[in-house]
């Protein structure tokens, strides 16, 4: 990839890593953090777009904390909402592309039956979200997410947005969140289990992975919407086993219920993302396990 690539949220988990990625590539990268630009400011996002002049712009900006989003709608909505509509904008106004990072909060999930069979790939019979499926949020983050998105596709002709999941990576997420928890579980038997929600579903995603098949899914000039997920369903309990088992931790892991947490925002029980489209294009993301264990490697090691 040699275009010259403007990646807006740079400092965030996500967007170092297509920064960084994409570097890797040899291609010519305008990082920009809050600090840089205020994605919230159309004149200056007009302004910014224009002095650096970019082929394709990566949005990774965006109001993540779900709970947070639930209570100040007005910040989230500016953001998720408002901010990718002045970046399409300036983005067509140059004739740059533009790429979005979305979310599987869009869908309101829909939990298999208790007793659904499953496999490495998640519950057979009872498929992922598709591109192409009715949206339905149930939370603001959620909702800020999705009218995001159709500010990006009005405006902006020449679009790819891209869908993800539960994301983890060296800057942040679940993963390292559990890691450091279990470790100091491990140090502190008192502590006793780690209670972890067991009736959430999932796609689980490494952000280094994911990074890597945007900018292929960028190279090969795919538009519209796209999910992009490491292989697999899973729970947060699950994943959170797995990331104590990578770890060599002797830690308990116990299930506990969404409910439980008593938070603000609700999240959807069922969100796992169906990859066949990008499956089918040749871009197919390893296994979450395999991919949660080289974090939690590159974690304990740093």
């Amino acid at each position: 990839m040699t275009a010259r690539l403007m990646v807006i949220g740079a400092g965030g988990l996500f967007g170092g890593e297509v920064a960084r990625a994409a570097r890797r590539q040899r291609s010519e990268v305008v990082a920009l953090t809050r600090v840089d630009l205020d994605i919230t400011d159309g004149r200056a996002v007009d302004e910014v777009v224009r002095h650096h002049q970019p082929d394709v712009l990566v949005n990774a900006a965006a109001a993540t904390d779900v709970d947070g989003c639930e209570g100040d709608h007005g910040s989230a909505r500016r953001v998720n909402t408002e901010a990718p509509g002045h970046l399409a904008e300036a983005c067509t106004q140059i004739g740059a592309r533009m790429v979005h990072l979305s979310t599987d909060y869009v869908f309101g999930g829909r939990p298999p039956p208790a007793d659904a069979p499953r496999d490495h790939r998640g519950y057979r019979g009872h498929r992922g979200y598709r591109e192409d499926d009715p949206t339905d949020p149930i939370s603001v983050y959620g909702r800020t997410k999705l009218d995001g998105e159709e500010r990006v596709r009005t405006a902006s002709p020449d679009h790819l947005v891209v869908r993800t999941a539960w994301l983890s990576g060296t800057a942040g997420g679940f993963v390292p969140t559990i890691l450091r928890l279990a470790e100091r579980h491990a140090a502190t038997p008192a502590l006793g289990p780690l209670h972890v929600v067991a009736d959430q579903t999932g796609s689980p995603t490494i952000a280094g992975d994911l990074a890597a098949a945007l900018l292929s899914a960028v190279a090969a000039g795919m538009t519209g919407t796209l999910h992009l997920a490491n292989q697999g369903a899973a729970t947060w309990h699950e994943v959170a086993m797995a990331v104590v088992a990578a770890a060599g931790l002797d830690v308990e892991v116990a299930p506990q219920s969404a409910a439980a947490l008593e938070r603000p925002a609700p999240r959807p029980a069922w969100s796992v993302l169906d990859t066949e489209r990008a499956a089918e294009l040749g871009i197919v993301l390893r296994p979450w396990q395999e991919a949660v264990a080289e974090l939690v490697d590159t974690l304990r090691t740093a």
